[in-house]
This record gives C-alpha cells, structure tokens and sequence, in this order.
C-alpha cells in the first residue's frame, strides 16, 4: 500500500469519524429538546394551576366573607411562583448542554465532541444556579411574573379592601 492508498483510508476513516461524532452529538440534542419541552409544559400547567386555584381563592373569599381567604390566595400565588422558578432552573440546565452542542455543530470540529454529557453537564450547571439569588432572578422574568404578580396583587388589594371595609 502506497502513501496515497494510505492517506484515502485515514482521510476516509476521519470523515467516516466526524460523521458518527455528528449523528450521536444530534441524538443527543434531539433528546435534550424534547426535556425542554417537557420542562416548558410543565411550567405552563404550573401556571394554569396557579390562576385556577387563586381565583378560586378569591371567589371562596367573596362568598364566605372572610378576609383570610384573600390571604391564602395570595400565598398560594407566592407559592406558585416559587415553584415555576425552580422548575426553570431545572430547564435551563438542560438548556446549557444545549448550548455546547449547538456551539459543536457550528464549529464542525468532531474532536470537539465529548460524548453524551447530558446528567453531568446539567448536574454542573443545577449546583451553580441552585442559589437562591437566581431563582429570584427566574421569578423576576416577565414570562414568569406576570400571573403570580398580577394574582399576588388582586389578593393583596381585596384583602386590604375587606379590612377596611370597603367590600
């Protein structure tokens, strides 16, 4: 076998290498979608839940008369936020390996591949934004404020208002 026979086949295995780094990095992406979906939808049936039960809140408060009920309204808003949030940060872990990989397609370099990571990268990326100050900042989103906010709000102020009697 000649030097150029042998440079066909190295070139040919090279190839036939970046092909398989591509395919598995792809498997690897589609999977990671499809839990950034789910991680999506599940933040959407949180927030369903959420209104359903703070507007229940509020009629029980209305038909009943008691103001506490406005109160528990209001906390469970508080306690639907907080739990959209940190499902969130469950998600963009996901989201991080996601990233890395749409950055391997982009640069097309197989060497750059390392194999499927997706519970070590997002184990990783879970212990960094585990903190509290994140999930703050995950609450602070407008995609994520705005039912608990508004729900928090209407709660505070009905519950004020039946304490001074205005309703």
């Amino acid at each position: 076998m000649n030097v150029l026979e042998r440079e066909a086949i190295d070139e040919e295995k090279s190839e036939s290498s970046r092909i398989l780094a591509r395919n598995r990095a792809l498997e690897e992406y589609k999977l990671l979608q499809s839990h950034l979906i789910t991680y999506r939808s599940a933040s959407m049936t949180i927030k369903n839940w959420s209104v359903t039960v703070c507007l229940a809140g509020l009629a029980a408060g209305f038909s009943q008369g008691k103001p506490a009920i406005f109160l528990l309204a209001a906390l469970a808003a508080v306690t639907f936020w907080i739990m959209d949030a940190r499902w969130l940060v469950y998600g963009e872990s996901f989201n991080s390996r996601a990233v890395q990989l749409e950055n391997f397609f982009a640069s097309n370099k197989p060497h750059e591949y390392s194999g499927p990571l997706i519970e070590m990268t997002c184990s990783e990326h879970r212990k960094t934004m585990r903190n509290k100050p994140h999930t703050l900042k995950l609450m602070l989103r407008r995609s994520i404020h705005m039912p608990y906010s508004i729900i928090l709000s209407i709660s505070a102020l009905v519950f004020m208002l039946s304490k001074l009697n205005f309703i």
